[in-house]
């Protein structure tokens, strides 16, 4: 009985973090005219390595840009090869290791008063990735940050097809650009 509860807990997690969507948080500097942008190149530094071969792919980094370019020009954003763009775009990524604990009771049957009998409790922990997506915009004139936007994601345990790496990385970046620029 116990493997079975067991069994329908991590079930319903995995289930759960699986048709989880990107969890957005945007910051902006209020004083910037994001709305006057037309043109943007990609940041002229490289990622910076984060020392995970997971998240130092270079597959995914090409998705990852393959997906801003694509979202962008359907935004009405140009990409500028040479000169000077309006804005400067760039990102950092992350896989980070969480833990996740949940106690379930089993009890059985009722004592007196309508109380629960005779049971047990049991902890179950459950390990999971999470994936961290920061798109950060760089005012090209003033050479200074002026939107981030961070996606935070449960990575599911199966690993994704290329075909599904690249539709996946499609639908967060989507997500994490929807409210650029701000209203």
């Amino acid at each position: 009985m116990r493997a079975t509860h067991r069994l329908i807990v991590m079930l319903l997690s995995t289930t759960i973090a699986a048709c989880s969507s990107v969890k957005v948080a945007t910051d902006y500097d209020p004083d910037a005219n994001l709305s006057s942008y037309e043109t943007y190149s990609w940041l002229p530094r490289p990622v910076e390595p984060t020392g995970d071969v997971r998240a130092d792919n270079p597959l995914i980094h090409a998705r990852v840009r393959d997906a801003i370019d694509e979202t962008l020009k359907a935004k009405g954003y140009a990409r500028l090869l040479e000169g000077t763009p309006d804005f400067y775009i760039g990102y950092h990524l992350s896989l980070t290791t969480k833990l996740d604990a949940s106690r379930m009771n089993n009890y059985y049957g009722y004592g007196a008063r309508h109380r629960p009998g005779v049971g047990t409790s049991q902890t179950v922990i459950q390990e999971y990735e999470v994936g961290v997506l920061v798109l950060d915009i760089v005012d090209a004139d003033l050479d200074r940050l002026v939107w981030r936007s961070t996606g935070r994601k449960v990575v599911p345990q199966t690993p994704p097809t290329p075909e599904e790496s690249r539709q996946r990385i499609l639908d967060a970046v989507t997500q994490i650009l929807e409210p650029f620029p701000p209203q």
